[in-house]
């Protein structure tokens, strides 16, 4: 299925970007950010650029992504970096736990690293149109998990290798898939639970089988927009300059602004439902999950090439932005 959003007839033909979003076309991102997006590219383009929409794996997956766009297979996409397994280490600054509770701020703060030159670490390979920060990830299961003795021997989806960290810090078995795979495996008694952001709830339909949720900030995962480099720098100067009008922070910031409306939505949604149960741990006991998950921070640090710097900032940029700057 692709959306197309109409311009006005040329005689020359506009160039086709053709943009690949592997969730559903009624998932928020669609509404609140990549279609006006789209939309204001295609306008201000003057008539040079044509944006079409592909939802699902049509032309490319979680997994696959990053050289379908390298390829030229499609010319701009939506990602997540777990799947891309370690290749951007720096990227994964967000995944830290309890460092941030929201999507919008994180996503700005992102963008300002990578265009400091924090995090761009492999980037040079696309142009990176977008980075955003899903809300934090709490844990949904299909059983209540109140403490860490609950933890012990769950199974839980993970989609990156430092949520899996997590989960075996807290003493539960990390099963890696995609988004797209929890339900059913949730379903077929595969795993029993997973760590995903608020809007991911609702977008898979994860209420239906995890009843129960704990509001812990446990990680936000990063994503991405990315554009083919070369198609970018083939585009007319018209073209060029609507990409840049729209994109980066702007475009970061819609982005994580609709990520944090998708969380309150849903959690209201699903507090709202009788048979949800939604829950934060007891101060003591979120106290103990944060003592234990101190090895995750440290070793990030230990291990990514300037990760001190690189944390160091990503903690000063979200008080800055917090604070309006």
């Amino acid at each position: 299925m692709a959306a197309v959003v109409a311009i006005p007839a040329r005689a020359d033909e506009p160039v086709q970007l053709k943009f690949a979003f592997m969730p559903p076309p009624q998932s928020p991102y669609i509404a609140h950010a990549i279609g006006p997006w789209a939309e204001e590219v295609q306008k201000e383009s003057q008539g040079t650029v044509e944006v079409k929409i592909f939802y699902g794996p049509q032309l490319a997956n979680y997994n696959n992504v990053l050289d379908r766009i390298t390829n030229g297979v499609v010319e701009v996409a939506y990602g997540i970096f777990g799947n891309l397994g370690n290749q951007f280490p720096k990227a994964s600054v967000s995944v830290l736990p309890f460092e941030a509770d929201d999507s919008e701020v994180p996503s700005v703060v992102m963008w300002r690293l990578y265009e400091r030159g924090l995090i761009s670490d492999g980037l040079d390979v696309v142009r990176p149109l977008a980075l955003l920060v899903f809300p934090y990830s709490g844990l949904h299961s299909a059983k209540p998990v109140h403490t860490l003795d609950d933890m012990k021997g769950v199974k839980v989806g993970v989609f990156s290798r430092q949520l899996g960290d997590i989960v075996e810090l807290l003493g539960g078995t990390p099963i890696t898939m995609q988004p797209t795979e929890v339900y059913q495996s949730i379903g077929r008694g595969v795993i029993s639970a997973t760590l995903m952001g608020w809007a991911g709830v609702p977008t898979f339909k994860l209420q239906e089988v995890a009843q129960q949720h704990i509001e812990a900030s446990l990680g936000n995962s990063p994503a991405f927009v990315f554009m083919n480099k070369d198609v970018y720098a083939k585009l007319p100067a018209a073209g060029r300059e609507a990409v840049d009008r729209f994109s980066y922070e702007k475009f970061s910031r819609a982005m994580g602004n609709s990520g944090d409306r998708q969380a309150d939505g849903a959690r209201t949604r699903i507090k709202g439902m009788a048979d949800q149960a939604v829950y934060a741990l007891a101060p003591a006991e979120a106290a103990k999950w944060r003592e234990r998950l101190k090895p995750i921070v440290e070793e990030w640090v230990r291990t990514t090439p300037n990760g001190a710097a690189i944390l160091a900032a990503y903690r000063e940029e979200i008080k800055r932005v917090r604070a309006g700057q």
